[in-house]
């Protein structure tokens, strides 16, 4: 989301990039109680080891502003720009939000123009044990 809105900046600055991957972005959701938020901090406790080994207290308290600044944002789009090219990557639903909503449409969505694509792995193996098939996704976006 933070891509996003560099992008979107250099845009409006005359340097537009290329393009921006949101890899398993779930626009909107860092808002307190929201339940797909909720899910996605529960799916960190069952993370294999040597995933949760990488955590620390600065990457938690990080975390927490992160989601503090992020509350209630939306993407904005600029009159009169093309919107940058965007791609979003979509994992599979974590164990906990399928046992939170097992009917739920716990997908990532964007609400700008973006092209979409679905990879192996859910919102945490993505860029861990899955991030081999997330890297071919990204290549294939960038060469099309």
């Amino acid at each position: 989301m933070i891509a996003h809105e560099v992008a979107r900046r250099l845009a409006t600055a005359g340097e537009p990039p290329a393009g921006v991957v949101l890899v398993d972005s779930h626009a909107g959701v860092l808002r307190r109680g929201d339940a797909r938020a909720l899910a996605l901090m529960a799916a960190g406790a069952a993370l294999p080891e040597d995933v949760v080994a990488e955590f620390d207290d600065s990457l938690l308290v990080a975390g927490g502003g992160y989601a503090r600044v992020l509350e209630g944002w939306q993407p904005g789009q600029d009159p009169g720009l093309p919107p940058v090219p965007t791609l979003l990557l979509r994992g599979r639903p974590t164990a906990e939000m399928r046992r939170t909503d097992p009917d739920g449409d716990w997908l990532p969505h964007w609400p700008l123009p973006h092209d979409t694509a679905d990879v192996p792995g859910d919102h945490y193996s993505v860029v861990h044990q899955d991030a081999d098939s997330t890297a071919a996704a990204i290549r294939a976006w960038l060469t099309e």
